[in-house]
């Protein structure tokens, strides 16, 4: 019995070498393979934008979703630009405002033309073909290959001629002076203008209640 459990002792330690070379994993090759997914950069799918490097994260700051530009009117776009290769004072782009719906703009317009580093542009627009409606966005694309977009904005609204501004360091006109707790504040903690905060009705029931008992008190 003894010389039997000593056999089989020195086949597992014999064995155990092999066993442990064979069940090593080379994570490098699995990932390689797409066996097993890479936590190192972020998905391709999700940052992509037409040939786009996916460590590239250029994007558009202003105007958003709760922000609208003006037809010939001075209107504002802010931008934060990264590129993994790309030296930004050597990037020239197109600022583009475009619409799916073709009704409202027949074709995209080119505001102006930017430079990388520059972080934002704004100026007078002449938005030759463009009319008032929703669902308008801008563009920010290389200067020499339209297809390669480096940014896309959210979606935001074109207003008629006249209609007051709202930028993103500046609050419009009618709320200028306006108490600073009735201004919007936008996401990045300065007042957009975009939104007020409208007074329940309740509360100027409730003030008058207060105003007419001071009264009758006296």
């Amino acid at each position: 019995m003894q010389v039997l459990v000593l056999a089989l002792s020195l086949i597992l330690a014999l064995s155990a070498p092999a066993l442990a070379q064979t069940s090593t994993i080379d994570i490098g090759t699995l990932i390689t393979q797409g066996l097993v997914p890479s936590t190192t950069h972020p998905s391709a799918a999700s940052t992509e934008i037409a040939g786009e490097s996916p460590l590239t994260s250029t994007r558009i700051n202003f105007p958003t979703m709760l922000d609208w530009w003006v037809l010939d009117a001075p209107n504002q776009a802010e931008w934060t630009f990264v590129h993994p290769t790309l030296d930004p004072d050597k990037v020239e782009m197109d600022l583009i405002l475009d619409n799916l719906d073709d009704t409202v703009c027949p074709s995209p317009v080119l505001v102006a033309t930017v430079r990388a580093h520059w972080g934002k542009w704004g100026g007078q627009t002449n938005l030759q073909g463009a009319k008032a409606g929703e669902g308008y966005f801008l563009l920010l694309q290389d200067r020499t290959n339209s297809s390669h977009i480096y940014a896309e904005s959210e979606n935001f609204e074109l207003r008629p001629a006249g209609a007051a501004l709202t930028h993103k360091w500046h609050p419009t006109p009618d709320v200028a002076s306006a108490q600073s707790s009735a201004l919007a504040v936008g996401p990045t903690g300065s007042t957009s203008g975009a939104r007020r905060l409208a007074t329940p009705e309740w509360l100027g029931v409730v003030m008058a209640a207060v105003v007419w008992g001071t009264g009758a008190a006296k």
